[in-house]
């Protein structure tokens, strides 16, 4: 019952505007990895997209639940909505059903009444129900003031428990995977450059992207050289150019514009003229020789005008690639 009031907290607290659609949280992901300029970030996010993303999301969870007691107001509430449902049920079976000397009928009425809120354990009920001889009034008055006083002791466990890290991953439906497929859908990326797909919602038929980024960025190298490369997508399905991927093809290149052979889910538009943006161009230039080290390749040959790109100029693209002011 936490994890989707746990989303909406995020989505209505402070800095609610990223993630109201998912190029809103795109843009602030990548202005944030822009601004941090820290390699093994970009890296994380290019090459483990999903986990990235998520944990990004967890991050930021946790941030705004750190303030003001925000999970601990979260958790009493539920806490107290639960215990007026058990002892708004326990009033009603005594009420419908009148005095019950079978304390097994009592305890089947409430677990029924409760069996979509509440887990019972098999063993727990068994060994109420030897409780045959109990007095059912005096067994419901016990129970009634039982659970409150349940009610009191978790609620000063939540007062002592800070961390909020440890409670968000105990939860059994994760707030980040929630928020993710809600902002992200599919989560699948290009099986060329790895941007991730644009089509909204969880179910489509086809993965797109609009923004293809310089191959090199995830390691892709020309046969020929062994250099990273800095071509992007778009061109590539137009040319005469081979891909290789070991798992899919063996090592036999196949032409780019026959991908749909080996990735039929995928539309890659065709076209020559369509160039990387200026943000994917200056984290290419920035981290040629880096990518390159830890691919064992050779540094891509970068264009001049690339190398001259400033942090401000790649601000200036991704504001435009995501319509932002």
């Amino acid at each position: 019952m936490i994890c989707p009031d746990v989303v909406d907290e995020v989505k209505t607290g402070e800095g609610s505007e990223d993630y109201s659609t998912r190029a809103t949280f795109q843009f602030s992901i990548l202005k944030q990895l822009l601004m941090d300029g820290k390699y093994e970030k970009y890296r994380g996010y290019i090459n483990h997209y999903e986990r990235f993303v998520k944990d990004w999301l967890f991050d930021q969870i946790v941030q705004q639940l750190s303030k003001e007691n925000s999970l601990e107001k979260l958790e009493k509430k539920h806490l107290s909505e639960i215990v007026k449902i058990i002892t708004y049920t326990i009033s009603n079976i005594r009420k419908t059903t009148g005095f019950l000397r079978d304390i097994n009928t009592f305890i089947q009425n409430m677990y029924c009444a409760l069996g979509e809120k509440l887990v019972f354990p098999e063993d727990a009920l068994d060994s109420i129900m030897i409780l045959n001889t109990t007095n059912t009034e005096q067994f419901a008055d016990y129970l009634t003031e039982f659970v409150r006083e349940i009610e009191q002791s978790l609620a000063a466990k939540y007062d002592k428990e800070r961390d909020i890290k440890e409670r968000l991953k105990s939860l059994p439906f994760k707030p980040q995977d929630k928020m993710f497929t809600r902002l992200f859908g599919c989560g699948e990326v290009c099986p060329f450059c790895g941007a991730p797909c644009d089509a909204g919602g969880k179910e489509h038929a086809k993965h797109f992207t609009a923004i293809h980024r310089p191959k090199g960025l995830n390691g892709s190298t020309s046969r020929c050289t062994t250099k990273l490369v800095t071509d992007i997508c778009s061109s590539d399905v137009t040319s005469k150019s081979l891909f290789i991927h070991p798992l899919v093809t063996g090592l036999v290149g196949h032409p780019y514009k026959d991908y749909r052979k080996y990735y039929p889910d995928w539309i890659i538009t065709g076209d020559s003229s369509i160039k990387a943006s200026d943000y994917w161009k200056y984290v290419m230039a920035t981290f040629n020789e880096r990518i390159a080290e830890e691919e064992k390749a050779l540094p891509a040959d970068i264009p001049w005008d690339w190398k001259a790109l400033t942090p401000d100029d790649a601000l200036k693209s991704l504001k435009k690639a995501y319509n932002m002011k």
